[in-house]
């Protein structure tokens, strides 16, 4: 079968959903096998921006020949040695795994551009490079030698892995010249002992498709049944069971075409495989020395499917997921590659058909209820995220006729063609920019959502508070990524600063700090910022200003702080205070700005009065209480013109008659 129109329309469709119509098809596909290979190692990959898939996407100019390259460190694609510590910090210990990826447009494979990929690869495993390398290509480079550092190397759990895919869009046969360059290649790696044997892909066209179906979980799966009963008929389920089947059943149905698990299956799991955990080593060792017993021990897995036939000791499912029983379903997958027995294990497995959605977010939060989960997961299901998804849905469209929608549930909007995914943000995106934005922390900008959600859970997603700084947060990031998706070599150093750039431009365009997320002026502090950001063309001339203002701002806090602080910018407390003391006409070299801490609130002082002894004392508007002020506190404060103006303030303590009391740190803004 000729798979390529399938392929074509599959690109085209990337294309569009992704804005960028205007490439050429052999650059495009490039980027589409990168993001769909990376998606099916890790399905969530690219769900917060653009910068990291940018990173991955290397070809171009002195690119070794390399078109896709990416690390992967238990499981997660890295994109800092940030990433790496806090895997080591919370796993112990290290598996460390390349992706290299080639693509043709062209339905042969072209010995000459193969061994060019190959020689590259190699060279980049090598401790000695000789082949010129672009920026991204050292960025890599950079990130493998962190992990080669004697610190690191001692969590490590085994030799690193290597995987080489290499794309086209004809039908693979046998090519003497390229298998030879392929094993020579592999000898010359094994032989560094420093890695496993490397695996080499060759995707032809019927493997992209069958790739791209499973990342889509368009696919079915064959169960054969040790034991079974139906389950009592439920309203908008349309069969459901409880099956007793074999381990090796299971393993069959994680395993992709390229002997790796199907992360497809667990997007809407509430939580990843959390590693060796006590709980884990515990289904470990059952399956050790216990396997008899397994299922007896074990809670099993719960499945949600689009449709289950049973017949002759068999079921079928079609597009199955797995939302409980993530942990299980690993610690087999890793007992497989072990090569443990697993013939004496049996899993018990709920099964439950269902096209309705609610019902499917119900199975997940009754299942994981019984277990300790991070409560992100639950989060999306309050009603104030429920009214947030109705509030986006009747905001208007931008200037180019395109609305931003809020999608609250994993694929919410998968099967509607109208909505692109350059207009979707999750709560990932949702609490990460608003955290950068409003919160003025885009150091935070790339903490995962459980811990912004933790940190801040008094202060974000309050049932009273505005519905319109979330949909500004999100409105600025999904521009932001288009401005720079539509002219990625122009912006190419400016993705990794996306957050501190998104501050910068909200307080370019209102000419304010952001207030209080509480107060009334919000609202219109958003307004104004919509007037700007929903048309493309204004907000790309700030944007382009706050890049320039940026660039200056590195500068002078190179110069200050010195060369060793270049890369100490995109997740540094000190540098947004820097920044922000800047960008608002401080002096930094003179500390101003520099004192203020994580626990700082902004408002605006409401009132100024006398007491009783000619001191002055005041409120700063918060809600659900002002706060209150007193020149005991604040000695430096000029308290004869400093109603109506926004200021940064710390809670000191409360007043002998529990009101809220504070110490104001500086005045931001001479607006009202």
């Amino acid at each position: 079968m000729n798979f390529e129109p399938i392929i074509k329309t599959k690109l085209d469709h990337f294309k569009s959903s992704y804005g960028i119509e205007f490439l050429p098809d052999n650059e495009a596909f490039e980027r589409f096998v990168n993001n769909s290979i990376m998606r099916f190692h890790q399905p969530d990959a690219f769900s917060t921006s653009n910068d990291l898939f940018f990173k991955i996407c290397v070809g171009g100019q002195n690119d070794m020949g390399i078109d896709g390259l990416a690390i992967k460190v238990n499981g997660i694609i890295i994109s800092s040695k940030q990433d790496i510590d806090n895997i080591i910090k919370s796993q112990k210990k290290i598996h460390i795994e390349f992706i290299f990826i080639q693509s043709k447009y062209k339905d042969k494979i072209d010995t000459g551009e193969y061994g060019k990929f190959i020689d590259g690869v190699v060279d980049f495993l090598s401790e000695e490079h000789y082949e010129p390398r672009n920026d991204k290509i050292n960025f890599w480079i950079e990130l493998k030698e962190y992990l080669f550092d004697d610190e690191v190397m001692i969590y490590w759990d085994t030799s690193p892995d290597i995987r080489m895919y290499y794309v086209y869009m004809g039908k693979w046969s046998e090519n003497e010249h390229i298998l030879a360059k392929s094993q020579k290649a592999c000898l010359d790696l094994v032989k560094t002992k420093i890695y496993n044997e490397p695996v080499i892909k060759y995707i032809d066209s019927s493997s992209l498709k069958i790739m791209c179906d499973d990342i889509e979980n368009q696919f079915s799966v064959v169960i054969r049944v040790i034991d079974s009963f139906d389950l009592n008929e439920v309203n908008n389920v349309e069969n459901s069971m409880i099956i007793l089947c074999s381990a090796e059943e299971i393993i069959n149905m994680l395993l992709t075409q390229d002997g790796i698990m199907r992360k497809t299956l667990f997007v809407d799991n509430v939580r990843d495989y959390q590693g060796n955990t006590d709980i884990n080593s515990e289904i470990m060792d059952t399956i050790k020395n216990s396997p008899a017993i397994f299922s007896l021990l074990n809670n099993g897995i719960t499945i949600v499917c689009d449709s289950l036939m049973p017949g002759n000791r068999k079921i079928t499912m079609k597009s199955p997921q797995i939302v409980n029983g993530c942990q299980t379903c690993n610690v087999l997958f890793l007992a497989y590659k072990n090569l443990f027995d697993l013939s004496n294990v049996t899993v018990v497995v709920k099964i439950i058909s269902t096209r309705d959605n609610n019902v499917t977010n119900s199975i997940v939060k009754g299942t994981n209820r019984q277990n300790i989960v991070y409560d992100e997961a639950f989060e999306i299901t309050r009603n104030f995220h429920k009214n947030l998804e109705e509030f986006f849905n009747v905001m208007p469209s931008n200037s180019e006729g395109e609305r931003y929608y809020y999608e609250r549930r994993s694929k919410q909007y998968l099967d509607n063609p109208k909505i692109k995914a350059t207009q979707k943000a999750n709560l990932r995106i949702l609490i990460q920019c608003f955290v950068s934005i409003f919160l003025g922390s885009p150091h935070e900008g790339p903490i995962h959502e459980s811990t912004l959600l933790e940190k801040y859970r008094n202060r974000i997603f309050i049932d009273e508070q505005s519905f319109l700084p979330y949909y500004c947060a999100v409105a600025m990031c999904l521009e932001l990524d288009k401005i720079f998706r539509q002219n990625i070599t122009k912006y190419r150093y400016s993705i990794t600063y996306k957050y501190q750039i998104l501050l910068l431009a909200s307080e370019k365009i209102t000419g304010k700090v952001v207030p209080d997320i509480n107060s009334k002026s919000i609202d219109e502090y958003c307004n104004r910022l919509l007037e700007v950001i929903l048309n493309i063309e204004s907000f790309t001339k700030i944007i382009d200003e706050c890049i320039n203002d940026f660039e200056l701002i590195c500068k002078k806090w190179i110069s200050i702080k010195g060369d060793r602080y270049r890369s100490a910018i995109k997740d540094n407390q000190e540098f947004t205070k820097f920044m922000t003391a800047v960008s608002r006409g401080g002096k930094p070299e003179n500390n101003i700005d520099l004192n203020i801490t994580e626990e700082n609130l902004r408002g605006k002082v409401t009132v100024v009065k006398k007491d009783r002894n000619n001191f002055n004392y005041g409120f700063i508007s918060r809600h659900p209480e002002d706060v209150f002020f007193h020149e005991d506190d604040n000695p430096k404060i000029r308290f004869n013109d400093i109603v109506g103006k926004d200021v940064v303030y710390r809670l000191i303590d409360n007043s002998k008659f529990g009101t809220p009391r504070g110490k104001i740190i500086y005045v931001v803004s001479t607006d009202e």
